[in-house]
């Protein structure tokens, strides 16, 4: 899942976005985030100066999958997106294990 989508399931406010977090979860047992969202998201948990915060974190991200992000991977990711983005969430299931981030419209 990318940084924007992350954020929205740890603030909990779009029920559409948690309700394919849910499912998402319950399919494939824990979160899987980019090695770029966890860049993105530490760095931002940097910027407000909070001990604690990036405590929780720490902890969080040993229960998360954190996939690189290679070129293969943005390429296969871009295609699939090209042809059906509707039809991405559907999709999951069946991409390859790099590619199965969670991705919510």
């Amino acid at each position: 899942m990318d940084t924007d989508i992350w954020f929205d399931i740890l603030r909990g406010v779009r029920p559409r976005v948690l309700e394919y977090a849910d499912a998402y979860l319950a399919y494939y047992g824990r979160f899987t985030i980019s090695a770029m969202t966890v860049a993105e998201f530490t760095r931002g948990l940097a910027r407000r100066q909070s001990p604690a915060l990036m405590q929780k974190w720490e902890l969080q991200r040993a229960s998360l999958e954190i996939l690189p992000v290679d070129e293969r991977v943005a390429e296969q990711l871009t295609t699939i997106i090209r042809s059906q983005p509707q039809k991405l969430i559907s999709a999951l299931p069946a991409l390859p294990n790099a590619l199965r981030c969670r991705l919510r419209p």
